[in-house]
């Protein structure tokens, strides 16, 4: 029915706009995109289509061009803490720290609990190798949650093994990896994903493959 309406009509930006959240609530968001594009060449309600383009492209791993809309958005309305959420997202998922630690950060200045945005600071700080400020932040994540998720614990085990506290680093990873909703190729294949990053900071390459031996064997 709305592709009949934009025939007939000829093309408005509302049915474009109906089109694409049509498209977007049924899940097929490349064709979203498609029709939001559309709607964003009449300019009209510029910062709804701007919020979904980004939405839907993260939808489909686009993080490029969801991090161009979302820049787009935060042109015109720099206080969104939401929009600024999902620029520091956008950058942490282009394994751009720097910039995603700057967006998060500008979030928890107004939110200094909220644990969603307290996880990739502390996590950036790890990569980047500000391991105090990583270590002290995991802290509050682990006594913020009744139930730490398993990657809480596997970034913290990082920070403590990068910190040579190696007690408390086997305890972290060994709660991570007895996570009831952990197997053991997720925890496997997440702890090699931080293989660069635990390099970067100092771990040898020959303890890595000993370590997990280790707690694989220890926990099976």
């Amino acid at each position: 029915m709305n592709k009949y309406l934009v025939e007939k009509e000829g093309p408005k930006s509302e049915y474009y706009e109906k089109i694409g959240y049509s498209f977007q609530k049924m899940g097929k968001f490349p064709e979203a995109i498609e029709f939001y594009k559309k709607a964003e060449l009449f300019d009209s309600d510029r910062l709804w289509i701007l919020k979904k383009l980004g939405w839907c492209s993260m939808k489909v791993k686009d993080y490029t061009n969801a991090l161009k809309y979302f820049e787009g958005y935060a042109l015109i309305q720099p206080d969104d803490l939401a929009i600024q959420a999902q620029i520091g997202q956008c950058h942490l998922s282009l394994k751009n720290f720097e910039e995603s630690l700057n967006s998060y950060s500008k979030v928890l200045y107004f939110q200094p609990g909220n644990l969603k945005v307290l996880r990739p600071i502390a996590y950036c700080q790890f990569v980047l190798g500000k391991l105090d400020h990583a270590e002290e932040l995991y802290q509050k994540i682990l006594s913020g949650s009744e139930s730490p998720g398993p990657f809480d614990l596997m970034n913290a085990g990082h920070v403590q093994l990068c910190l040579n506290k190696r007690k408390e680093a086997l305890s972290l990873y060994k709660r991570s990896k007895t996570d009831l909703l952990f197997a053991t190729n997720l925890f496997q294949s997440a702890f090699e994903e931080d293989i660069p990053y635990l390099l970067k900071n100092g771990i040898s390459k020959e303890d890595l493959p000993l370590l997990m031996d280790y707690l694989l064997f220890q926990v099976e």
